[in-house]
């Protein structure tokens, strides 16, 4: 979660278990907060049977999915 808020690139690799806890990331679910010019942008993740509402995303964030080709599901 490191990387999401210092917006440092993300590679993910076989890490099919936590996709599912990442949804509203995936998805760009975002809570915004603040002004047009300056908006901030959080997100929840899910952490067991809990959740962190107000996870921070930084605008340089990005993520490389990596998956074997066989396990995507169309």
């Amino acid at each position: 979660m490191m990387c999401v808020e210092a917006g440092r690139p993300l590679i993910l690799t076989d890490l099919e278990i936590i996709y599912g806890n990442l949804y509203d990331l995936w998805n760009q679910n975002y809570i915004v907060v603040g002004d047009k010019e300056n908006p901030k942008y959080f997100t929840r993740v899910a952490l067991g049977a809990y959740a962190n509402p107000m996870l921070y995303v930084s605008p340089n964030f990005r993520c490389i999915v990596v998956m074997d080709e066989s396990k995507i599901y169309l």
